[in-house]
């Protein structure tokens, strides 16, 4: 297992996709905690509140929003590995299937496929987990906000960390964004 793992790591590095990784892991965790806190604060100020209907629509949403995204960027870094793989081969005056090269791209999209894929089920879980053990519905929708944007604060603070910013600003910064969402979210729900 270990020198699969290990082969698997040269070959992300081979491909370069690390930063492709990063981005698009960043950008997957920020949009599921954004659309699952958005259901779940549609769901929370139905007239009767079902844990397991919020636990159920939460997950469901996020299930359409990984088959999209995994899809999506595999598809987006399938298309860029093989323009780059192409470039190489014209510039190395050879072909490049079964090189490392090749084999590096094919793991690089699948792996970014697969987070992609993953990462919404992931935030989605975590994020309905307070609304299935607490049996208070209303206390655990607002651990779950929390929670939501505890999240958001921490991704904030790993772009500051990688931009080498201020780490904090950067978290505070993603957290108003998680509680200006709730803000709006919830207000909105009022208007129907």
């Amino acid at each position: 297992m270990s020198s699969f793992l290990n082969r698997i790591r040269y070959q992300l590095k081979v491909a370069n996709v690390w930063p492709i990784l990063r981005r698009f892991l960043m950008n997957t965790v920020f949009d599921s905690v954004l659309t699952c806190m958005g259901i779940i604060i549609g769901a929370a100020t139905a007239s009767s509140i079902s844990p397991l209907l919020i636990f159920g629509t939460t997950l469901t949403g996020a299930l359409a929003l990984g088959i999209s995204s995994g899809i999506s960027t595999f598809e987006a870094e399938r298309t860029e590995s093989v323009k780059r793989l192409k470039e190489l081969e014209k510039s190395m005056l050879r072909n490049l299937d079964e090189t490392i090269h090749h084999k590096a791209s094919r793991t690089g999209q699948i792996v970014v496929g697969i987070t992609n894929f993953s990462v919404p089920i992931l935030v989605a879980l975590v994020l309905t987990l307070p609304i299935i053990l607490v049996q208070q519905s209303m206390i655990a929708i607002y651990i779950t906000i929390a929670v939501a944007i505890a999240i958001l604060f921490g991704m904030g603070m790993y772009f500051g960390k990688i931009s080498k910013t201020n780490m904090v600003l950067r978290g505070i910064r993603t957290a108003a964004i998680g509680i200006g969402t709730f803000i709006i979210c919830y207000y909105i729900n009022f208007l129907f």
